[in-house]
């Protein structure tokens, strides 16, 4: 594998071109700009983007960020941007493994207290994110798993622990599931929602009950999901071309799904980098491409590959459990969906489960020092 060192390094005339776009921006005529609209107001809007144009440094940002020892690599033909910080110790490797609307900087807290505590730490940017390439063909969950399983064999680990949420969830479970003597450990900070298609409601408990009926509620309101699934190239072409557009869509999507009110300069720092990257339309492929239409069926299983449908998997089907593999579930308590401990029985092996104090759908960043504890309990276990 061709690993080559890494710097953000985005062109001033890039930089210059942000400040003048937001400069222009064109308000929307609304009927009362203190409205709350799901994490969103026009006021707060305004005041986002003046700080964003004001008072944001973002070469600064790019300093701190570029502290980060990152590599891009081709794997499987596709152009992968990730962190890799070595410890020197003798801990099992960690692959932590982001969503969406955020990217590798969703663990950069994280990084540290792994590597103090002996574990080398690997952070991709998942295919079509900021610095990745996109495949041409279908991005699958199971093909994003299966490039980041041959990503860890380049970089020299035969066995690893993997961590995800939100997309992240999916992929690692579907790593694990595909290359079970790879994976020493799974954390998930919540469970892959598609499993939930796989439970036959007759046999849940009162509160698996509660948990797949908030479930079912969650999907029918979740119009965001809809809209990247139906119609993202519409949107994406609305927020590649407006900074504050972009400011808009990610920036309620934080603030709804935290715990807390989001710190400026952090949600700042994603969407500029989304910006700068240029990823409005394929950081939403796997909304309309993860999973293959013959996962539905019990005839079938998911391709095995991001771009085409030449391999299988270990096992497919939602309802097949990933094998016994050490698990960790930290649940935090203002994200979408928490999953009560029996119903991640179902699915894993688990050895902790853990509902965290505070915290929202961002745990890793809204709570690091907690996020990073349950994750290195987990790894001393194993």
């Amino acid at each position: 594998m061709n690993i080559t060192p890494f710097q953000i390094a985005i062109e001033q005339d890039a930089v210059d071109e942000l400040a003048r776009r937001i400069s222009d921006v064109r308000w929307p005529n609304v009927a009362d700009a203190h409205a709350e609209e799901r994490g969103l107001s026009l006021e707060w809007l305004r005041g986002a983007a003046q700080y964003w144009l004001d008072s944001f440094d973002w070469r600064g940002v790019e300093a701190r960020l570029n502290q980060l020892p990152q590599f891009t690599a081709d794997v499987d033909g596709t152009t992968l941007h990730f962190v890799h910080a070595r410890s020197g110790g003798d801990g099992v490797p960690v692959l932590l493994v982001h969503g969406w609307p955020d990217s590798f900087v969703r663990y950069r807290d994280i990084v540290e207290p792994l590597v103090a505590a002996g574990h080398d730490v690997i952070v991709p940017s998942l295919p079509g994110f900021l610095f990745s390439g996109q495949p041409s063909g279908p991005l699958r969950l199971t093909g994003v798993a299966e490039h980041l399983h041959s990503l860890m064999r380049g970089v020299g680990y035969e066995r690893y622990a993997v961590s995800g949420g939100d997309w992240g969830s999916s992929i690692v479970d579907s790593l694990a599931t595909a290359h079970p003597d790879a994976v020493a450990a799974l954390h998930l900070t919540d469970i892959p929602f598609a499993k939930s298609f796989a439970v036959d409601r007759a046999t849940a408990t009162a509160a698996e009950q509660a948990y797949l009926t908030s479930a079912d509620a969650w999907f029918q309101q979740a119009a965001y999901f809809a809209i990247h699934a139906s119609e993202p190239t519409a949107l994406a072409t609305g927020l590649a071309d407006s900074p504050v557009a972009l400011l808009a869509w990610i920036g309620s999507k934080m603030r709804d799904w935290s715990d807390t009110e989001p710190e400026l300069e952090g949600l700042l720092t994603q969407v500029s980098l989304h910006w700068f990257t240029n990823d409005a339309r394929s950081a939403l492929r796997l909304y309309s491409e993860a999973i293959d239409p013959s996962a539905w069926s019990d005839e079938a299983e998911p391709s095995g590959t991001i771009d085409d449908d030449s391999h299988q998997p270990a096992s497919g089907g939602w309802g097949v459990a990933a094998p016994a593999i050490p698990t960790g579930v930290t649940v935090f308590p203002q994200d979408f969906l928490n999953p009560p401990r029996e119903y991640a029985e179902r699915f894993y092996d688990l050895r902790r489960y853990t509902v965290a104090a505070h915290g929202g759908h961002f745990g890793a960043t809204e709570d690091p020092e907690f996020f990073a504890n349950e994750l290195t309990a987990l790894l001393a276990e194993v």
